[in-house]
């Protein structure tokens, strides 16, 4: 199997993995941020969330893993991107 072909499968299966309905949100991002890690070859990965007037980073992995749960106002975010 080619490299882009063994890609595209491993897409699939993260696709499938993610529309179980029995999964929570916080699953999902957690779900999400691994296989990202995972399929990008990449050193870390978070997702950031808005609760009110702040960014939350909700879930983490790898390089950065500490910063899950920390607060900055959207306002004059230093990690939008």
């Amino acid at each position: 199997m080619t490299k882009a072909a063994e890609k595209l499968r491993r897409l699939i299966e993260v696709q499938a993995e993610l529309s179980d309905p029995g999964l929570t949100a916080t699953a999902v991002i957690d779900r999400v941020v691994h296989r990202a890690v995972e399929l990008a070859g990449a050193p870390g990965a978070e997702v950031q969330i808005i609760e009110g007037d702040d960014m939350v980073i909700a879930a983490s992995t790898g390089l950065g893993v500490e910063r899950r749960g920390l607060r900055y106002p959207v306002r004059g975010n230093p990690l939008k991107g």
